[in-house]
């Protein structure tokens, strides 16, 4: 079983993890030490960028030095502020590993006796005279001024338990050390602690400290130099081979237990980063979204292409964000694989487009350290093929995990076969909602969701089973496909269904939409049995809906001229029977809206409200066919009289048709005069709209308007005018407004 340390970010721990080959490396290494003549001393550099295993190493050549019995002393100066607290540390490090208690220091009598005793031997010893720099500030940070001169006997203590034992100290991450430390600490190994047998090895990026040497004084000299001059040894780490990085990434993927497979990062170990820490960072990534993957089925989302996609996002946040704003450039990268096939049928046009720039690279800088990475990278999710961005596109992968759908195929999935394989039973309804309710869990439009995908995966399913060659098989597949039909109709009624408002209007579309697709599949009696259920639901889902609903589906409701396929004669009833029940709710309704605030003017434009512009503006209309209907109208005409509102609906009303009937525009000329030539309607719709006094302006312009329609299209005894009108008329203002 492997380290725990293989997967946090931190150094292997034995020799069995490591698993990039470094291992001959770090024995070469310790053998230098383990081999070189006694008294001698050695500096050694262990160079590395950030995150290629340097500390590993270090940890291996410790592992060797030690189990020769050698003393090791590990520094991490980066942690310190000041010199004296670097030489502290070294100090600590050097008495805890030979067992020193430095507490027995703290008797200045006692003290003051050592030094005496050792004071001859510090005067001839220049080793003693230069460790006193480094042990005297030591000192004086960890006992106080009054101690400082027992620096000497610290020195002479650590050798005296040395024994013929070599002391190695093990400087970590000399790179990430504060840069105006880094001469004095390198200048101390150089000449205060280079004493017999002792070894430094020091992990750094030369890089890194060059140019902190460089920064700190110009006197240190070339900064290459200098390190030069300190580093007696430096060795480069081995780059990891191919296999190293592969039997690597397999390693991790054990440790981490993540949901990909083996098979799917090591496709795309060529992409992956090359650096060690790197590559577990981004499995450690990865490894944190095993919980979202498993929503996922492997159908439904492309693992390489999720772990490429993600790859791109975590090395590259800030242009990914500007590549998901440009929809062209993503369709690019999603259709780039027909393009390149295109190509490579037309070879003279091949070497020309592929010399012109992709899309994308427009959103990383030329100088841009990582720049042909990015542009790499981009490239493998073009080659991967536009079908292997599914459902959610290569935008909606690259929203993940920030963004995710409400509900996956899988979960609808997941519930549908549940439903499938519970018996039908007060239970098995009250576990779907529970489920429904857990899937949801307060996600925006989540039971929309539920109620799409479900529809997909019944349509899906159908077919499959259209193309089943044995009858037995047919006949599990419809009875199945029913089956899911009764868990659509259990869901519409449901907690978040049509009477709750969790579904809306344009769900029911949907559902009539999915029916009528199938409605024409009635050549057998195992289908005609199967479109009778369909039939049910739909009508039975449609009584749930509220009025207004009903009004909304109504044009939908509308037979097409020529429908293809023609659909069975029981479907084509069912229409004619739903229509008829949502012409009257949409009747109601365009009547009632009379009522509401500036609810006529939603009907201007092109696009405008399409059930008005039906209901109102086509003199085919039921609402004009049935005097039951106008009778309403004209007892909703009557409150304009009390109701501002009314009276300017009424008036929105009459200026669409007198613009559709002189000008055209947004309402048809034909119709709209046709309409106006309605005696009665043109009454009842004019009287309304002058009910109560307008502003002279107003009435001026509505003025002009019934001048040019009593030219040539209607009679102007359909539209008298209001005694207000008559002042206005007697005060001349009509004509001094034209003035």
């Amino acid at each position: 079983m492997r380290s725990p340390s293989m997967l946090p970010d931190r150094p292997i721990g034995n020799r069995e993890d490591d698993l990039l080959g470094r291992l001959d490396f770090a024995r070469n290494i310790a053998s230098l030490i383990l081999n070189a003549p006694e008294g001698s001393t050695l500096r050694l550099g262990i160079y590395g960028s950030w995150g290629e295993g340097k500390t590993s190493v270090l940890q291996l050549i410790r592992t060797f030095l030690t189990d020769e019995g050698h003393v090791c002393a590990w520094i991490v100066p980066w942690i310190a502020e000041t010199k004296d607290e670097i030489s502290a540390q070294i100090t600590r490090e050097l008495a805890r590993e030979l067992k020193i208690d430095l507490t027995k220091y703290k008797s200045a009598r006692k003290v003051a006796e050592i030094a005496e005793k050792v004071r001859g031997m510090a005067d001839s010893d220049l080793r003693i005279q230069a460790a006193d720099a480094v042990f005297g500030s030591a000192m004086e940070s960890i006992l106080g001024k009054r101690v400082e001169q027992a620096a000497e006997t610290i020195s002479a203590e650590i050798r005296k338990r040395l024994r013929g034992r070599r002391m190695i100290v093990f400087v970590d991450d000399l790179d990430r050390v504060r840069p105006d430390l880094v001469p004095g600490l390198l200048l101390t190994l150089r000449e205060a602690l280079d004493q017999p047998d002792y070894y430094y090895i020091l992990a750094l990026a030369p890089d890194v400290v060059e140019r902190g040497l460089a920064a700190v004084h110009s006197a240190w000299g070339e900064p290459r130099q200098f390190l030069e001059k300190i580093v007696e040894l430096p060795r480069y780490l081995p780059k990891a081979t191919e296999r190293g990085r592969r039997q690597y990434i397999d390693e991790l993927l054990k440790v981490t237990g993540t949901m990909l497979s083996t098979e799917v990062l090591q496709a795309l170990a060529t992409y992956l980063p090359q650096n060690p820490r790197r590559i577990k960072l981004f499995i450690r990534y990865l490894a944190s979204l095993s919980g979202t993957l498993e929503r996922f089925g492997t159908d439904e989302l492309d693992r390489s292409l999720f772990c490429l996609a993600q790859l791109l996002k975590t090395e590259f946040p800030q242009e990914v964000d500007l590549l998901r704003e440009d929809d062209d450039a993503i369709k690019d990268i999603e259709y780039g694989f027909v393009r390149l096939n295109t190509w490579a049928r037309h070879s003279d046009q091949t070497k020309q487009d592929q010399n012109e720039p992709r899309p994308e690279a427009k959103y990383i800088h030329d100088d841009h350290p990582d720049r042909d990475r990015f542009l790499t990278i981009c490239e493998a999710l073009r080659e991967r093929g536009f079908s292997a961005f599914g459902r959610y596109g290569l935008s909606g992968i690259l929203a993940m995990p920030d963004e995710l759908p409400a509900v996956t195929m899988k979960e609808v999935v997941d519930l549908a076969n549940q439903w499938l394989t519970e018996n039908s039973t007060k239970e098995k309804i009250e576990h779907l909602h529970a489920s429904i309710a857990q899937l949801v869990n307060e996600k925006p439009q989540g039971i929309q969701a539920i109620w799409n995908t479900l529809l997909e995966v019944r349509n899906n399913h159908l077919g499959a089973v259209v193309d089943m060659e044995f009858e037995a098989d047919l006949l599990k597949g419809l009875k199945d496909a029913s089956e899911l039909m009764s868990l659509v109709h259990a869901i519409a009624d449901g907690p978040l269904g049509f009477a709750t408002g969790g579904l809306e209007t344009k769900d029911w579309k949907k559902l009539f939409a999915h029916v009528a697709k199938w409605a024409h599949f009635v050549r057998y009696d195992a289908h005609e049995k199967l479109r009778e259920r369909e039939r049910e639901v739909l009508a039975a889902t449609f009584d749930s809906l509220k009025e207004a609903q009903k009004a909304e589906v109504y044009l939908n409701l509308r037979n097409p001229d020529d429908p293809e396929p023609v659909p069975g004669p029981e479907f084509v009833k069912l229409i004619s029977e739903l229509h008829e029940k949502a012409e009257q709710s949409a009747i109601s309704l365009v009547i009632e809206k009379f009522k509401g605030p500036d609810a006529l003017a939603t009907a201007w434009g092109e696009s405008g409200n399409n059930l008005l512009r039906a209901m109102l503006f086509e003199p085919k209309s039921p609402l004009y066919n049935d005097p039951r209907n106008i009778e309403q109208l004209r007892h909703v005409a009557a409150d304009a009289a009390n109701e501002t509102q009314v009276q300017k609906n009424f008036l929105t009303f009459f200026r669409q048709l007198a613009y559709g009937a002189i000008e055209g525009g947004s309402f048809s000329v034909q119709d709209s005069r046709e309409l106006l030539q309605n005696g009665e309607l043109l009454q009842l719709i004019w009287e309304a709209a002058v009910k109560r006094p307008l502003n002279p302006r107003t009435a001026g312009s509505l003025r002009r308007h019934r001048a040019t329609l009593g030219e040539s299209l209607v009679s102007l005894d359909r539209m008298p005018v209001p005694e207000w009108w008559r002042q206005l008329e007697e005060s001349g203002f009509f004509q001094r407004d034209r003035e």
